[in-house]
C-alpha cells in the first residue's frame, strides 16, 4: 500500500513565491492529479518552465497558491529525486495558449496501488481536500486525471480485480465533489515490463461511460526513464505533451 497519510506537505515552503490570486486574471485552468510514484516528484531533474509566473501549485496544508517550483507540493518527495511532468504539463498548455494560468493540484504517492483511491481507501481524504482547498477560492477543477497501474502490474493484481477497484477509485472522486471529467490514462509499465491484465483493465474502465480515454504513458519506453520505471527529464517532457494532447481534446481547448 502506500505510505500513510499522515502529511499534507512534507517540505519546507522557503524558496516559495506565494501569489494573491487578486492578482490572476485570464482563464485559470486547475487539475487534479493522482496516482503512484510516476505522478509524484520522482523525476531525477529540475525543470525551468518558459512561463515560471503562469505556473501555479495549490497547497493542501495551508490552502495557498504559489508558483510551481520542484518538488511540488502535496506529492510525496523520495529525498533523491525532485521532479514532476505535471509542472512541465502546465507549462505546455500556457505556452499553447490554452489558458493564462494553470494550477496543479498533484496527489501522488510512491509504491501505492489504484484501490489505495477507492472509497474508504488511505490516500481517498486527500481528493476531499483538494475539492474543499479549490471551492474555498471559487474554483473547480476542469478535469482529474488518473495515472495508477505500474504497482498493480507488479503485485499481480486481475484484470477482473481492477476493474472493480478503478470503478471504486471513480466513486470515490465523483463522491469527493467533482463534477468534471476524470481522464484515466494507459499506464502500467514498471521495471520495463507492461502488463495486459492492467492495461485491458483501465481500456475497460475508458469504455464504460465513466472514465474518460487519456493517453497512453506506456509509450514511454527506456529511454524516458532513469531507472526503467521512472521519467528522467526526456521522459517527464513525452508524459506532460501526452496529458497535455489528451487534456486539449477531451476539454475541446
Amino acid at each position: 500500500m502506500a505510505f500513510p497519510l499522515a502529511l499534507f506537505d512534507s517540505y519546507s515552503y522557503a524558496g516559495r513565491t506565494q501569489i494573491n490570486q487578486q492578482s490572476l486574471s485570464g482563464t485559470i485552468r486547475h487539475f487534479v492529479i493522482i496516482g503512484t510514484s510516476t505522478s509524484s516528484n520522482t523525476v531525477n531533474a529540475t525543470f525551468s518552465p518558459a512561463n515560471p509566473t503562469k505556473c501555479l501549485n495549490l497547497s493542501l496544508d495551508n490552502g495557498g497558491i504559489y508558483q510551481c517550483l520542484d518538488p511540488l507540493l502535496d506529492c510525496a518527495v523520495p529525498t533523491s529525486n525532485t521532479g514532476n511532468w505535471t509542472f512541465d504539463f502546465a507549462d505546455q498548455l500556457v505556452t499553447a495558449g490554452k489558458a493564462s494560468y494553470v494550477n496543479v493540484v498533484p496527489l501522488g504517492n510512491p509504491n501505492g496501488v489504484a484501490a489505495d483511491w477507492k472509497v474508504g481507501g488511505p490516500l481517498t481524504p486527500k481528493l476531499a481536500v483538494a475539492k474543499n482547498r479549490l471551492q474555498a477560492r471559487g474554483w473547480a477543477a476542469d478535469a482529474v486525471l488518473v495515472m495508477t497501474g505500474e504497482n498493480n502490474g507488479a503485485h499481480g493484481t486481475s484484470q477482473a480485480q481492477m476493474t472493480t477497484d478503478l470503478g471504486s477509485v471513480y466513486t470515490a472522486i465523483r463522491n469527493a465533489g467533482f463534477t468534471c471529467p476524470v481522464i484515466l490514462s494507459t499506464t502500467s509499465y514498471i521495471l520495463g515490463v507492461t502488463y495486459s491484465a492492467i492495461t485491458n483493465a483501465q481500456a475497460t474502465a475508458q469504455g464504460n461511460g465513466t472514465f474518460t480515454a487519456g493517453p497512453n504513458t506506456d509509450t514511454i519506453g527506456g529511454a524516458g526513464r532513469y531507472d526503467t520505471t521512472h521519467f528522467n527529464a526526456t521522459g517527464r517532457t513525452s508524459c506532460a505533451t501526452l496529458w497535455k494532447n489528451s487534456v486539449v481534446s477531451v476539454l475541446g481547448i
